[in-house]
């Protein structure tokens, strides 16, 4: 996130930035790998019956519903804001970032029912690692090895996401979970940065 706020102040994400971004995925990929090895060795999972043709009908039916969706998101998102009459940029740092959160949302509220932090966690902290290392620099390599980035986005929308990128991971990294006040804080910075996008970049 730091390196993303830091590259974006030219007015564009570089090639040779996301390859950067890129590299960064791959080492993070990489540890996980080699962490999911070590956990297998000294947790040996208990024996569970898998119905593999079952289990993979239900992801190639969510991955098509995540394509399909994504497509009338930015379609209807990009005909809203000409509706409501306001830059496509903060329609989608609001309603379509909203609208793409919505799985993440649920996926982490059922591992919290369900006694699973970790995994709440990993969903959240994994699905940003994702966006920041490997969404952005594959759109600045498709876009022609670089892609435009606005006054609003290092103005405001990066440093804001930075911000909140240190709230929501230092405190459980020193104090080792995460605390409420953590939550009230985030929601703080987010109303402000609402307002803020509002009046100045309406």
């Amino acid at each position: 996130c730091f390196l993303l706020t830091v590259f974006c102040f030219s007015g564009a994400l570089k090639l040779w930035q996301s390859i950067i971004l890129l590299l960064l995925f791959f080492i993070f990929m990489v540890e996980n790998v080699f962490s999911a090895k070590s956990a297998i060795k000294t947790n040996v999972p208990s024996a569970k019956k898998i119905k593999t043709f079952k289990t993979v009908c239900y992801f190639i039916i969510g991955c098509l519903g995540i394509i399909l969706g994504a497509d009338m998101l930015v379609n209807n998102g990009s005909k809203l804001a000409t509706i409501i009459g306001i830059p496509e940029s903060i329609v989608g740092v609001t309603i379509i970032a909203i609208g793409t959160s919505l799985p993440e949302l649920v996926t982490t509220v059922t591992a919290i029912i369900k006694k699973e932090a970790s995994l709440s966690i990993g969903n959240i902290v994994g699905a940003n690692i994702i966006d920041l290392t490997v969404i952005l620099p594959v759109c600045s390599i498709i876009s022609g090895g670089s892609i435009s980035i606005s006054n609003q986005n290092t103005a405001l929308d990066l440093p804001v996401c930075f911000l909140l990128s240190l709230i929501a991971i230092l405190p459980p990294v020193i104090l080792k979970k995460f605390k409420r006040m953590q939550g009230v804080s985030m929601l703080a910075v987010y109303v402000v940065y609402i307002y803020l996008l509002c009046t100045r970049f309406i």
